[in-house]
């Protein structure tokens, strides 16, 4: 989960936008295939939660956001 935090400040006293509070889960998975050769997978927004922003002066939600679950696939060579 991640908490209410800051993301804009505006020289409008009270008028900064803040992110609600969201569920934010994800995985990451790593095997060695060969000595120098790692796989690795990384998956995020498991819950696929929506985020919204809002300014504290003014009531309701400014902005909402959906997000979606994304992916990455890689290999990793060590030298």
């Amino acid at each position: 989960m991640q908490g209410e935090n800051l993301k804009r400040i505006e020289s409008d006293y009270g008028a900064d936008t803040y992110q609600r509070t969201f569920h934010d889960l994800g995985a990451t998975a790593e095997k060695t295939l060969f000595k120098n050769v790692l796989l690795y997978a990384k998956v995020n927004n498991l819950l696929n939660s929506k985020v919204e922003y809002y300014i504290k002066k003014y009531s309701g939600t400014q902005e909402s956001i959906s997000t979606s679950l994304s992916f990455l696939v890689g290999l990793k060579y060590n030298l």
